[in-house]
């Protein structure tokens, strides 16, 4: 989320310096996973800037996240003040001038420029004569602004008027927008942030944070669908088996048949286990088949057994077909009326009314129970984790529920422990910090050493863990895996879901 115009990315730079102008930046850390820089500041408050390349983010925040790792030679600037912040009318560009004590020596001075153009975003680290310290990553720019190189600033536009109205953002069929007269501003559009003292910046907070519900409704919605579409699927299937099932209960008339024509012919001598014996119903020959060592009247006997219990099953596979397709109708209906939800609220009226919780309930239905393999839990940041209940358990979540991009979780040092399986909202999409640290630690807890501090825990994609071969259930084998130290708890924001 960044201004869509240079005009509001101006005004956003005063908002900034208004925010951090004196303020300490204390650290920068790189989030590989993500992508994503997070420069944090320590002033009246905490405060950190977010920065990422995909989707392209420029964010202040209040506080500061979870411990990340720091970013080389950016961290050797810290700490630093901001002396001023500033943007330019004819560009989107955000220049923070810093400045680094040194006991002994002269302050040392740098400036960092955000460029904000889309796919085209960058962060540059300048030294005090302006030459390029480091890029935040290489982009095909016409300037070839590489390290060591005199930073050059990009063309701006011609032109720019003193007063008129620039395009903050839009989010869905609103559009958000500053008019201007000078250097005075007001946000048009939405009236939450009309009472900050820095509207710009706190729109975009807005937005952003609409943006991620938006993104976790669509996620869910995406994945009830699936979950319908999954149980019809099941269903479906079932009733080809009991369909396949009641076809055979038609055998149950010739079975009687053949019952009478060996009780009619017991004296009938066989030949190579089967008795040819006229058919009085139709007055032809019939060769009935005889069970290996039975005689005649015994295979009757058999015979009429297999008849009636083909005669018993009819009405109760003819009611299991019912049941499913009254099931497929519903989940069918159910599924239709998903096409017009538009919001969490609505969607949740949906599954209270078919009283279906999330429809995880009638899932694990479809699926045998499902929960009696796997918790489920909630983290902090509203992503699931699965985490196996037993040996058994753990072969069903690793290798039937999740999904190759899934991320893995195991206490390390081959200890016994559950397997745990933070469930992503797709391949494309990766996890959040705090739900990959939440997961570690629910690892830790359900392993033989949750009475251990600073615990070990791997973790991979599941595509890379393997059944280990002539190994016991649970037992796996993998690769590509990361690593952390972690103290093992139920994290008090991850709520247990079975």
């Amino acid at each position: 989320m960044i201004p869509k115009t240079a005009i509001a990315t101006f005004f956003m730079a005063r908002e900034l310096d208004e925010l951090l102008r004196e303020a300490t930046l204390v650290k920068v850390e790189y989030d590989k996973l993500s992508k994503t820089f997070r420069f944090l500041f320590a002033g009246d408050s905490k405060m950190h800037i977010v920065f990422s390349f995909s989707p392209v983010t420029f964010l202040c925040l209040s506080g500061w996240p979870g411990q990340g790792d720091s970013f080389a030679i950016w961290q050797e600037l810290t700490p630093a003040t901001i002396i001023n912040c500033e943007g330019r009318r004819d560009n989107r560009i955000v220049v923070f001038e810093c400045e680094q004590p040194r006991e002994g020596f002269d302050a040392l001075k740098f400036t960092i420029v955000f460029e904000l153009f889309g796919a085209q975003s960058n962060a540059y680290l300048l030294d005090a004569d302006g030459a390029i310290v480091q890029a935040a990553r290489v982009v095909n720019d016409p300037r070839e602004l590489r390290p060591r190189a005199q930073y050059a600033a990009p063309a701006g536009l011609a032109d720019v008027p003193k007063s008129g109205t620039g395009l903050v953002a839009e989010f869905g069929d609103r559009r958000f927008e500053i008019e201007y007269d000078g250097d005075r501003y007001s946000l048009k559009g939405d009236s939450s942030s009309k009472s900050t003292s820095t509207p710009i910046v706190s729109l975009l907070q807005n937005i952003q944070s609409q943006f991620h519900e938006r993104m976790r409704f669509e996620a869910a919605l995406k994945d009830h669908r699936g979950r319908l579409k999954r149980l019809i699927g099941k269903q479906r299937q079932l009733i080809v088996q009991l369909q396949k099932q009641l076809d055979e209960c038609n055998q149950a008339e010739q079975f009687a048949k053949y019952g009478d024509l060996l009780m009619a012919h017991p004296h009938t001598k066989p030949v190579n286990d089967t008795l040819t014996v006229n058919d009085f119903y139709t007055n032809q020959e019939v060769i009935i088949p005889l069970e290996p060592g039975k005689s005649v009247i015994e295979t009757a006997g058999i015979y009429y057994k297999r008849s009636k219990k083909l005669q018993r099953s009819i009405q109760p596979l003819k009611d299991r077909i019912s049941q499913s397709e009254v099931q497929i109708s519903q989940f069918d209906e159910i599924l239709t009326k998903l096409e017009n939800v538009e919001n969490e609220l609505a969607l949740e009226e949906i599954l209270s009314r078919y009283k279906m919780k999330a429809l995880t309930v009638a899932l694990a239905k479809a699926e045998q129970s499902t929960s009696r393999y796997y918790r489920i839990f909630e983290s902090s940041a509203g992503e699931t984790i699965l985490v196996g209940k037993s040996s058994e358990g753990n072969d069903v979540l690793t290798f039937k529920t999740a999904r190759s991009w899934d991320l893995w979780f195991h206490v390390g040092q081959n200890i016994p422990g559950s397997h745990v399986i933070l469930v992503l909202p797709d391949k494309n999409r990766a996890p959040s910090k705090a739900s990959i640290e939440e997961a570690a630690r629910i690892a830790a807890y359900y392993s033989d050493m949750r009475r251990v501090t600073n615990v070990p825990i791997i973790y991979t994609e599941r595509r890379y863990v393997r059944k280990m071969k002539k190994g016991g259930p649970g037992q796996v084998i993998y690769q590509n895996v990361k690593s952390l130290f972690v103290d093992p708890a139920l994290p008090a924001t991850a709520t247990e879901q079975d």
